[in-house]
């Protein structure tokens, strides 16, 4: 999507969702985050502290 300041969503592709572990769930949820929160400070929407 054209227009943002910062990507806020992304997608992963689960092929079985009854068969991904609920560690691997949440590692692929939180895979992307440190570089979210460094592409977010570096564009001033968080503070560094």
């Amino acid at each position: 999507m054209n227009g943002r300041i910062i990507d806020n969503a992304n997608f992963f592709h689960v092929d079985d969702l009854i068969k991904i572990t609920d560690e691997q769930l949440y590692e692929r949820l939180l895979n992307e985050f440190p570089a979210w929160i460094r592409e977010a400070r570096a564009k001033g929407i968080l503070s560094a502290s």
